[in-house]
């Protein structure tokens, strides 16, 4: 009304005379959000990309189904990566990783529960709890959910299995339910929480730090307002990444530890033979270093005769990860992710990759695992904290340059929903091994069409 009374006395002169141009800018933008806030409106609907959510929503039961078989045959199996991973115990003294063997030896010697069930058992019911976690988030907000099937968000069990994942799940489900109680608790009650539930997260894998304890941090930060002061808040947490780094493991703790293990699991050691992740513990730092060091980046793998060095793929995955996250949170948002969203998701996302870099590099090969860390627990911080509150979480300096490599990489051109699906199903992470072949070998596609033809084999044998 205002502004036709201004239009009508001053005899019909046009909007551009009278309002400057950020007043039409403004307008412009109000109209935007409104059609954004109705394209969410639209995506809480089931099925809000059709065709697309309905292809990936088939691939998904095919693959989980193929999962939980396998699953199944690891239970009754009694052995597997995830049982000989929860092995070590404190028999030659305490040492990393120990407290998973020492719980699961407990329940086996006062219940009678075979080590493998609390094993899988607790890895089921975190994966299922993160699933649920963050589809109701994703509804929530409107955004599209066909990320999370990507091999470096929850789909990774979807080719690698759950067994391949060991404890990861259970420690992002921590990291879940520490944020989740931030706006709950006063500060006080959630920093005790917190650290209670990250000390053991630490305590039955150490990497657990990387990708909780920094960002935590920064969070507490958010309430205390002194950055020393939220360090100090998390040093009970730090005091035992400390003491796991130093009790690291020696040559001499391999004996007890394998022996208590084959007491309580001699199916994992067929004909005496220990298996690798266990003689793991006697080495020392820098044959470690090194054997990270090679497959991460050193290692020449061969396409057609031309040599591809590690390095190549691990640098490619560095920008493709994080890049095809954002881009399908684009594409399968209805109205896409606002400018603010998308830059605080990036800022978050790079913090998080600089956290893991140790892991990336000297203290992990296991791409697909550390990958999970990386885009999971970005999602989950995302996802939870509160917009207001992941505006003021880093410096004003970090803000403004990870804003602009936001803008210069989403704002202009990003691949279509198509495209987007078709990489989806050709190019997978690789677990370990860094050649053309294992990224190809660990791709959605690649497993449909193993299970068709083992079922289509499946049938002939029967017929």
């Amino acid at each position: 009304q205002a502004i036709g009374n201004a239009k009508a006395s001053s005899g019909g002169i046009s909007d551009k005379v009278i309002f400057p141009r950020s007043f039409h800018k403004y307008l412009s933008l109000r109209e935007k959000m409104t059609s954004q806030k109705l394209s969410r409106v639209k995506s809480r609907s089931l099925f809000p990309n059709k065709g697309y959510d309905v292809f990936y929503l088939l691939i998904c039961v095919v693959l989980l189904i193929h999962s939980f078989s396998v699953l199944y045959h690891k239970i009754v199996q009694g052995a597997g990566t995830a049982v000989v991973d929860n092995l070590y115990n404190f028999a030659g003294g305490f040492v990393r990783r120990g407290l998973g063997g020492e719980i699961v030896f407990f329940l086996q010697d006062s219940l009678g529960i075979p080590i493998a069930v609390p094993i899988y058992l607790s890895s089921l019911v975190a994966y299922s709890f993160l699933v649920w976690i963050s589809i109701s988030y994703f509804r929530k907000k409107g955004y599209g959910i066909n990320v999370l099937i990507m091999g470096f968000a929850l789909g990774g069990v979807l080719v690698h299995g759950f067994d391949s994942y060991r404890r990861d799940f259970v420690e992002l489900a921590f990291l879940a339910v520490t944020l989740l109680s931030f706006t709950r608790l006063t500060v006080a009650k959630w920093l005790v929480l917190g650290n209670l539930i990250t000390m053991f997260g630490i305590a039955l894998h150490e990497a657990t730090f990387f990708f909780t304890v920094p960002v935590l941090i920064l969070i507490a930060n958010l309430r205390i307002r002194n950055i020393w002061k939220s360090l100090c808040a998390w040093l009970p947490s730090i005091i035992v990444f400390a003491v796991c780094c130093i009790c690291k493991g020696s040559p001499d703790m391999v004996s007890p530890i394998i022996g208590r293990a084959m007491e309580y699991a001699p199916e994992c050691f067929p004909g005496g033979e220990v298996a690798w992740l266990l003689k793991f513990i006697g080495f020392d730092t820098e044959t470690v270093v090194k054997m990270h060091l090679n497959i991460n980046f050193f290692d020449i793998g061969v396409l057609k005769g031309f040599p591809v060095p590690a390095f190549l793929i691990t640098l490619v995955y560095f920008v493709y990860i994080p890049y095809c996250m954002v881009a399908m949170l684009i594409a399968f948002t209805p109205g896409g992710l606002r400018n603010g969203e998308r830059n605080r998701l990036v800022r978050i996302v790079v913090f998080q990759f600089i956290c893991l870099i140790p892991m990336f590099t000297v203290l992990s090969c296991d791409l697909a695992r550390v990958s999970c860390y990386w885009i999971m627990s970005s999602l989950l911080v995302w996802l939870i904290i509160d917009r207001n509150d992941q505006i003021g979480l880093f410096r004003s300096g970090y803000d403004r340059l990870m804003d602009m490599v936001s803008t210069k990489l989403f704002s202009k051109w990003i691949p279509g929903r198509m495209s987007l699906t078709i990489l989806m199903l050709i190019i997978g992470v690789t677990y370990v091994t860094r050649n053309v072949r294992s990224v190809l070998k660990s791709s959605i596609g690649y497993d449909l069409v193993t299970i068709l033809e083992e079922t289509f084999d499946s049938i002939l044998t029967v017929i």
